[in-house]
C-alpha cells in the first residue's frame, strides 16, 4: 500500500489479493450542509441528563427544625425597656463578678420574667446583653 498526499477517500482501497483483509473497510456517507459543502457526519458527546449534573436540593421538613450557629434562636424576642430595667437593677444589687453571680442574676430575672409573661434567658445572654449595653452608653 502507498502513502499518498492529499484528500483520504470514503472508502480504503483493497488489499492485494495474495493477502486476505481481516478489517472491514469504512465507509462513511457525506452529508450535505445547507451550504451545498459535504462533510462527514460531527461525532456528538453522549448527552447527560441534566437532573445528574444539578446538586440534589435540600427539603426541609416542618418538623425539623435546625438552628444555624449565627442569628437568634427560634422563638426569641428583644428585649423591651422594662426587662432591661429590671435587669439592671438585679445586676446593680448583686454586682456579679464570676459564674455564680451572673447565675444568681438570671435565677432572680427569669423568676421576674416567667411571673410578668416574659421571655426566660440564659445567664451567659443576661451578661452579654449587660455588656451590649455597658459597650454602647
Amino acid at each position: 500500500m502507498s502513502s499518498s498526499k492529499g484528500k483520504k477517500h470514503a472508502v480504503e482501497p483493497q488489499e492485494p489479493a495474495g493477502e486476505p483483509n481481516t478489517k472491514k473497510p469504512k465507509t462513511v456517507m457525506p452529508v450535505k450542509n445547507p451550504a451545498g459543502s459535504t462533510k462527514k457526519p460531527a461525532k456528538t458527546p453522549a448527552k447527560t441528563p441534566a437532573k445528574a449534573l444539578t446538586k440534589p436540593k435540600k427539603v426541609k421538613l416542618e418538623e425539623e427544625k435546625t438552628v444555624g450557629k449565627r442569628g437568634r434562636k427560634l422563638g426569641s424576642t428583644a428585649y423591651q425597656e422594662i426587662e432591661l430595667i429590671k435587669l439592671l437593677s438585679f445586676i446593680n444589687e448583686k454586682l456579679p463578678i464570676g459564674g455564680a453571680g451572673w447565675d444568681w442574676v438570671a435565677s432572680q430575672y427569669n423568676g421576674w420574667a416567667k411571673r410578668r409573661g416574659h421571655c426566660e434567658r440564659a445567664a451567659k445572654a443576661l451578661r452579654c446583653k449587660y455588656d451590649a449595653v455597658c459597650i454602647s452608653t
